[in-house]
């Protein structure tokens, strides 16, 4: 089962998360059955050349959830129960500025205790963006997709169904109605906060609106 677990050291998903989900994988899947014994800590810990503290916080979750049970002194055992379903939940954000740091340890932190957040990007590259969403499709219960590209990417995500797709920071508006949306709506926004101060502006003759450079402007097409 070791060499089963592979760490992604380019990954933003913590280590001990990312052990969580392996092992939830291999459950899942058949490789991992009832009763099989669970690499002990530090045995783990040394393959993987991590922290013990990492994988003892990793097989905490993991018995916290139902997935594992320990013995005293003999290790960790995949449970005999079957453990609550998890709601996998795909996230694909573009990249990751510091603003989406902010987003997706909110989205993280409202993840219930039975969720599983996956986090991907694309990079801008549309060939990416489409195979992601291809290879993933019927994998996952929710997605959440960040879609900032130049060019029309409404049939790409309308091969999700709507009811499991949730758009991020942008409207993509060649899809029809029915799919949630949250996104900053600019144009909206500026009309309504000079609407609201209208009686204090009115003592101007005129307005400067200084617009900074569009971050999306310059986004290949793929």
């Amino acid at each position: 089962m070791k060499s089963q677990i592979i760490l992604d050291t380019a990954s933003f998903l913590p280590k001990y998360r990312q052990i969580v989900e392996g092992v939830t994988r291999l459950v899942e899947e058949g490789s991992l059955k009832p009763g099989d014994r669970l690499p002990s800590i530090s045995e783990l810990a040394a393959s993987q050349h991590i922290a013990q503290v990492t994988v003892a916080r990793a097989y905490q979750l993991l018995k916290r959830q139902g997935t594992v049970f320990s013995r005293h002194g003999k290790g960790f055992y995949v449970s005999f129960l079957q453990p609550a379903s998890t709601v996998k939940i795909f996230l694909l954000f573009d990249t990751f500025y510091a603003y989406k740091e902010i987003l997706y340890y909110a989205l993280k932190e409202a993840v219930p205790e039975n969720g599983q957040l996956t986090l991907f990007f694309h990079h801008y590259d549309l060939g990416v963006f489409e195979s992601l969403i291809n290879n993933n499709l019927g994998k996952y219960d929710y997605y959440l997709i960040m879609p900032h590209f130049n060019r029309d990417v409404g049939p790409v995500l309308s091969r999700i169904p709507r009811e499991q797709l949730i758009i991020l920071d942008k409207q993509v508006e060649s899809l029809t109605e029915g799919y949630a949306a949250v996104y900053q709506d600019f144009e909206q926004d500026i009309f309504s906060g000079l609407w609201s101060a209208r009686n204090l502006l009115r003592k101007y003759r005129k307005l400067t609106l200084v617009k900074s450079a569009d971050p999306y402007q310059f986004i290949p097409d793929g």
